[in-house]
Parts: C-alpha cells; structure tokens; sequence
C-alpha cells in the first residue's frame, strides 16, 4: 500500500469520533468522595465552627468575659489565710500511717511520684461580681480571678411546694419494687433517681406579666424569669450551655434536631478524616511525606490519649461521677 494511501486512512481515522470512555470504578468512587468530602463540610461548617469554638472555650474561660486575675503570693497567703505549702509525699505518708494504725498493712511505693491533682478553689459573691480564689496547694500560692455575676434575680415566687402525689423520693421507692420482677435480683443499695424532669409552663401575674415557671420534680423548687427578659449570659456562658446540651429528648422540639445536628457534625469530622486520607493516597507526590506525618500524628496521639486516660483513671473513678476532684 502506498504512502499517499496510509496517510489518507491516518486522516480518516483520526478525524472518525471515538466512544467516550466509561470511568473506571476506582475513578467513579474517587468522585463520590470528593463530593462527599466537600458537600458535608458546606452542609455543616456552622456546626463544625460552632463545637469548635465552644470547646476551645472550656480551657480559656477568661474569652468573653471581663475576667480580672490578680496573683496571690505565698507570702500573703501564709500571713493571711495562714496556708503554707504542703509537700505531697509528706501528705502521703501522714495518710500511710493512719491507714497502717488501722491495722491495714500498706506503704508508699517510692517508685511513684506522689502528687495533688487540681486546685483548692474558694467562691464568693459581691455586688453583681463572682470571686474565685484558686489555690496550688503545693506551690502555697494563689489567684484571685474576678468576673460579673451573670445571676438574675431571683421571680417573688421562687421557692419549694411539695406535691405529695407527685414526689420522686416514692416513685424511687415503687422502681426498686419493679426491678425484682424484671428479673433485676442483684441491686444493692437504696435506689435513687440520677435525672427528674421539670414542669415548663407560664403564668401571668396581677400586673398582666407573663412569667417562664419551671417546678422540679425531684425537689419541688419553683423558679422562673419574666417572659419578655431574657437571661443576661455572658458569650463563655452561653456557648458552654449549648456546648454541653445533649440526649435526645422525649418530644420533638428544638434541642431533638440539636441533638440530631450533633451526631451529623461527629460523624462529618470522622468521614471528613477517612475521605481526607483517601484523597492524599492518591497523591503519589505526597505520600512519603504524608506518611510519616500520619505515623507521627497517630503516635502522638495514641500516647497522649493513654497518658489522659491513666490520669483520669487513676482513682477508683464511679462511672456516674467521673469528675471528682479525690479521683
């Protein structure tokens, strides 16, 4: 075949329209999760802003507030308040031997560095101020922080009605009486209710205010603000309040889609942290680098979540106070 002809068959072809080619399916998944990656973060960045901002706000509690600090030294402490530093392992010993005058045959393990866990910590209220007197009592030093007091007054009315035919204390009673024939045998202890709801309601008084009334079911206090005034929260406050609301309640309302939009944004963080290590997998230029830098953050993570978990732990912790100051 001659030249000419080759060339002319090389030109048809070219110019003949080729099928478009069907996308793999590592290339269709790589689609979806990109969209994935990028429609949750535009669906949910308030709710990731949100959590973020507030959570940072637990170790900075002077943000937002006009918090005064003012240092207290040893000095002033000791001649004031006549607090003196004290030595953790002399503590320890003092509580060693009162345990061995028991008759308990124990002693200080010298390979453990005995220390305090927390702060002494002291309120007091003035004249719409709070004050918080923080004490280390190793150092024997102290700080004074000073902020606004936030508190409303509290409504005329406030105060404590006992309705006998609704106290919590005999439905704790009727409970314990249930648990056997549910096949609940094992139970020690008096029973006590962990959470009670309240009673949300308004009223109007004989000026024609309508008051927000909450009554406790588990103490019978009554308390309440005037509808059109709403509670004085500082921002700290606030974003902690919602911050911290969870569970799903009983009735749909406002804080049941909180609580879905919560669930959504820790989920969105764990597909956000999966679809991310995908897309930087296919990046063959930063993998090397993206390797150690996961290697790095994995390591450091897991021996600062064990170190964490140690320190909270250390203590014979109960599961429904996993907060106490002597754990």
């Amino acid at each position: 075949m001659s030249a000419p002809i080759l060339t002319a068959l090389k030109a048809r072809l070219a110019d003949t329209p080729r099928a478009p080619e069907t996308p793999g399916a590592r290339t269709r998944a790589m689609r979806w999760i990109r969209k994935i990656h990028m429609y949750l973060g535009l669906v949910l960045f308030p709710w990731v802003i949100f959590f973020g901002v507030s959570g940072m706000l637990f170790n900075h509690p002077g943000v937002g507030e006009a918090v005064r600090a003012r240092p207290i030294s040893a000095a002033h402490l000791q001649e004031h308040a006549g607090i003196t530093p004290m030595v953790p392992r002399a503590l320890a010993e003092e509580v060693v031997a009162a345990l061995r005058a028991q008759g308990h045959s124990v002693r200080l393990d010298n390979e453990y560095e005995s220390r305090f866990h927390g702060s002494l910590a002291f309120g007091a209220s003035g004249p719409g101020v709070k004050h918080l007197v923080l004490v280390d009592p190793a150092a024997g030093r102290g700080l004074l922080l000073t902020r606004p007091d936030h508190t409303a007054e509290p409504p005329p009315f406030a105060g404590t009605i006992e309705l006998p035919a609704h106290r919590v204390a005999d439905v704790e009673t009727r409970i314990a009486e249930l648990l056997p024939t549910l096949g609940v045998d094992d139970a020690h202890g008096p029973l006590r209710a962990r959470i009670a709801p309240s009673i949300r309601f308004r009223t109007i008084d004989d000026q024609g205010r309508r008051w927000n009334v909450t009554y406790d079911l588990r103490d019978g206090r009554v308390d309440g603000r005037l509808t059109e005034r709403s509670p004085e929260l500082s921002l700290h406050d606030l974003l902690g309040a919602m911050h911290k609301t969870h569970h799903y309640p009983p009735s749909l309302g406002p804080t049941t889609f909180w609580a879905l939009f919560a669930d959504l944004t820790g989920l969105t963080l764990v597909i956000w942290a999966l679809t991310g290590l995908v897309m930087w997998w296919q990046l063959k230029k930063t993998r090397a680098l993206g390797v150690i830098a996961v290697s790095v953050g994995v390591m450091v993570a897991a021996l600062t979540m064990l170190a964490t978990h140690d320190e909270l732990r250390f203590g014979n912790v109960r599961p429904e106070e996993p907060g106490r100051a002597s754990d």
